[in-house]
């Protein structure tokens, strides 16, 4: 096994195993023929018995929109809160945008609680929140909010009933 900040890498029958430190998920595999030897660092070197290569790691920023890219919004979301180089600004418009469009994949895929609490998490714009769902404003005003993921279709449901009020008696 080795170290390449923020990947463990183990040596396995087909090649590498790449796995985040963080949530442990599988990341990449690399195929190689037969590796044996591995080193840690910012640049890892493994040796096989007719080979020796060299892996380089992409840009911790290439990387958060690779995985944005592939509505991975969870690793994304990780992997920039252990980014050492972005300014606090930076960092955190990167992080709000990344959890704006976990929230809306979540809606659009009908998991509906865990997108509301996000999107009350990220004090979203009321309006473009309501707009999500079917008639609740007028059409004018929700065109002009741009989702960024197709928006499922709602049927109207009834939700809350109203009852006839409780008639107190006395005893």
């Amino acid at each position: 096994m080795g170290y390449s900040f923020p990947y463990v890498l183990a040596i396995i029958s087909k090649g590498i195993e790449v796995r985040t430190v963080e949530t442990q998920s599988l990341v990449q595999v690399i195929a190689l023929p037969k590796p044996k030897v591995m080193t840690e660092g910012n640049v890892v070197f493994l040796a096989g018995p007719n080979f020796i290569w060299r892996l380089i790691p992409i840009s911790l920023k290439v990387q958060v929109d690779q995985l944005v890219e592939e509505k991975e919004f969870e690793e994304a979301t990780a992997l920039l809160e252990v980014i050492p180089d972005l300014n606090y600004k930076e960092k955190d418009e990167k992080m709000r945008n990344v959890r704006r469009l976990h929230a809306f994949h979540l809606f659009a895929k009908k998991n509906f609680d865990k997108a509301m609490n996000l999107f009350q998490e990220l004090n979203a714009d009321p309006a473009e929140v309501i707009g999500l769902f079917p008639d609740l404003l007028p059409q004018d005003l929700r065109n002009q909010f741009n989702y960024p993921f197709k928006i499922p279709t709602l049927g109207k449901k009834t939700f809350f009933l109203p009852s006839k009020r409780p008639q107190l008696t006395e005893k």
